[in-house]
């Protein structure tokens, strides 16, 4: 019997302490692997630039990234500088901080960064603007008119960019600022989402060829506005596959 009883109290030791190592090392989850691809900006720049990275190795001691760079220019480094990371898992995007310990300058550069304390996810829908070409429909509408407006007296329209949070459509119609406009998006390879009201916010320099105009997205569901943003993200991630 007693034997029994301290299997159980080391096999619920292990458990503890498995626990532990998880809540330590939450990179260790699978968040952070080699080949993660990383957008690195510098703490306390206000407006800096962001440069391209990716890990290259990762162990529970530190993180190996490649030398992170901005078409082309590396960024400045320094020991000790303190770096902010967005760092692309599939469709999830995690966010964290760290700091510059060492370079490495053979086979070729490398950083070297210190484990980050904590990893969050990203609340991306402020952050990425994803150049797209969307063919859609709309009408200038709010959400329960549109509902009663036959589809062939919708309008044609092309989302050229999209984010979480907007989007900027070249259209041939009569459009002025504050606006509200039902935009749908049925059709497209964005699944799961239909018809999202906007407001126009913004309109561009217009010229004889295109008209556009920057539309913001409100009272979305929270469901389609995550869709929105998971797309955006696989395409930003899919880009920087291509370009890697």
């Amino acid at each position: 019997m007693l034997k029994i009883f301290n299997k159980i109290i080391n096999a619920i030791k292990d458990m503890c302490s498995a626990g532990e190592a998880a809540k330590e090392y939450p990179y260790m989850k699978g968040n952070l692997t080699c080949g993660t691809k990383l957008i690195v900006s510098i703490l306390d720049v206000k407006l800096g630039k962001k440069y391209n990275s990716n890990i290259e190795d990762i162990d529970d001691e530190k993180i190996v990234i490649s030398m992170p760079t901005n078409k082309g220019t590396p960024m400045p480094i320094a020991k000790n500088l303190r770096l902010r990371f967005l760092a692309f898992d599939n469709c999830d995007v995690i966010a964290f901080e760290s700091r510059v310990t060492g370079i490495i300058k053979t086979p070729h550069f490398m950083l070297i960064i210190s484990l980050p304390e904590t990893l969050k996810h990203a609340q991306m829908r402020h952050y990425f603007r994803m150049s797209v070409k969307l063919n859609v429909k709309f009408c200038v509408s709010n959400m329960d008119k549109a509902e009663q407006t036959h589809f062939a007296d919708f309008e044609n329209g092309v989302v050229e960019d999209l984010s979480g949070g907007g989007c900027r459509m070249s259209h041939s119609a009569v459009l002025r600022l504050t606006d509200e406009v039902v935009v749908d998006f049925t059709g497209t390879d964005i699944e799961d989402v239909w018809r999202v009201q906007c407001r126009v916010v913004r309109i561009p320099g217009e010229d004889s060829k295109k008209k556009t105009v920057n539309l913001r997205f409100i009272n979305i569901s929270e469901a389609s506005q995550n869709r929105i943003t998971r797309y955006v993200h696989r395409k930003q991630i899919n880009l920087k596959k291509n370009n890697a």
